[in-house]
């Protein structure tokens, strides 16, 4: 039993420098790789970087996976409405199908924030395809 609690404190302590050298990847499929195997152990600190790391991410593909990812723990996170509004802030610049694509990814998130949520967000691409077809 200490050898557990003394491993998971040495991984804790390496947890941020496997973040910052999954970050540091150039290749969008192999750092996408690195923070989905990381994204089940980040501690709250480290999620907001998370987020801002999987929206650096051009490919719409392999940004939807890393978001679909984080979005269960995203969810779990003390301040998680704020990351969730800097998330909007960053996805109302996308292009329409990308935005779409990237919502599909946090359907967690939006039914984390109660069927009212789920309910104007459906409401809200509704009336944008409506307005600007």
């Amino acid at each position: 039993r200490l050898y557990s609690v003394l491993l998971l404190y040495q991984f804790s302590d390496a947890l941020p420098k496997a973040f910052d050298a999954a970050t540091a990847i150039q290749n969008e499929y192999y750092r996408t790789r690195a923070l989905a195997g990381l994204s089940d152990n980040l501690t709250p600190e480290l999620l907001p970087k998370a987020l801002d790391a999987a929206i650096a991410i051009q490919n719409e593909y392999y940004r939807a996976e890393i978001l679909s990812s984080l979005s269960s723990h995203l969810i779990s996170v003390e301040g998680s409405l704020f990351l969730w509004q800097s998330l909007l802030h960053f996805l109302s610049d996308r292009s329409r199908p990308h935005l779409l694509k990237d919502l599909t990814a946090l359907i967690p998130i939006i039914f984390n924030f109660g069927e009212e949520a789920a309910a104007e967000t459906a409401q809200a691409i509704q009336d944008v395809s409506r307005w600007w077809p």
